[in-house]
C-alpha cells in the first residue's frame, strides 16, 4: 500500500521515455516534430561540410547524424499516419538535396538514385520485419502454407486503426511480401542476414 508520503500521479499529455516522446493518444506527432527539428538543425552543418568533404565521407556523416535519428526506435513511431510522417520524408530529402547541391524541386526518385540511402518508409519496413522476427513469441507463427508452397505469418484480423498501424501487424504483413526463397530459410539467423542483405541491395541497385 502507498503511504501518505506518496506523491499524486499527474496526468500529462505526453512523456519522454528513453528519448522517445509518447503522447496520450499515441499519434506520435510530438516525437515526429522533434525528429524533424533535429534533422533541420543539421542543414547548416551539411551546407558547410559539403565544401570540404568528398561524397564518400558525406555518406558517413549522413548515416551518423541523419539516419541514426530516423531509425532510432522507428518501430514505435514510424507507423504513424502518412500525413504526420510526410514532414519526416521532406526533411530527409532536403538534407540529401543539400549534400548533392540540388534545388528543392529536384525529383524525389532521382534524389535517392543519386544518393543511395534507404528512404524513411524502407527503414521502417526493414526494422518492423526484423523486430517481429526477433520476438520469441513469433517464432512458432511462421508456418508453411503447403497449397501455395510458402512460409507466411497467419495474421489475426485487426479491426481497430491503432492495431493496423502497430509494427507487429505491419511487420507480419511485410514479411509475407518478402521473396519466397527468404521466407523458406529455416535457420533464423541466416534469414535475418538475408533480409538485411535484401534491403541493402535494394538501396544500392536503385
Amino acid at each position: 500500500m502507498c503511504s501518505h508520503s506518496c506523491g499524486k500521479i499527474k496526468i500529462a499529455n505526453s512523456i519522454k521515455y528513453l528519448g522517445i516522446i509518447v503522447d496520450r493518444n499515441l499519434k506520435w506527432r510530438e516525437q515526429i516534430e522533434v525528429v524533424v527539428k533535429r534533422i533541420r538543425r543539421l542543414i547548416y552543418i551539411f551546407l558547410e561540410i559539403r565544401n570540404y568533404m568528398s561524397l564518400k565521407y558525406l555518406y558517413a556523416v549522413y548515416y551518423g547524424l541523419v539516419q541514426s535519428l530516423l531509425q532510432y526506435s522507428v518501430t514505435s513511431w514510424g507507423a504513424a499516419y502518412s500525413t504526420s510522417l510526410r514532414c519526416v520524408e521532406v526533411a530527409q530529402k532536403l538534407i540529401i538535396k543539400i549534400i548533392l547541391r540540388k534545388p528543392r524541386d529536384f525529383p524525389t526518385e532521382l534524389v535517392f538514385h543519386n544518393f543511395r540511402v534507404p528512404k524513411f518508409n524502407e527503414l521502417f519496413t526493414k526494422y518492423a520485419i526484423l523486430q517481429v522476427l526477433r520476438e520469441p513469441m513469433y517464432h512458432n507463427f511462421i508456418v508453411e502454407n503447403r497449397t501455395r508452397n510458402r512460409y507466411v505469418f497467419l495474421q489475426a484480423r485487426r479491426n481497430s486503426s491503432f492495431a493496423q498501424h502497430h509494427y507487429t501487424y505491419l511487420g507480419e504483413k511485410y514479411f509475407n511480401e518478402l521473396p519466397v526463397e527468404i521466407r523458406r530459410i529455416e535457420d533464423h539467423s541466416k534469414m535475418i542476414k538475408e533480409i538485411k542483405k535484401l534491403f541493402k541491395e535494394k538501396t544500392i541497385s536503385r
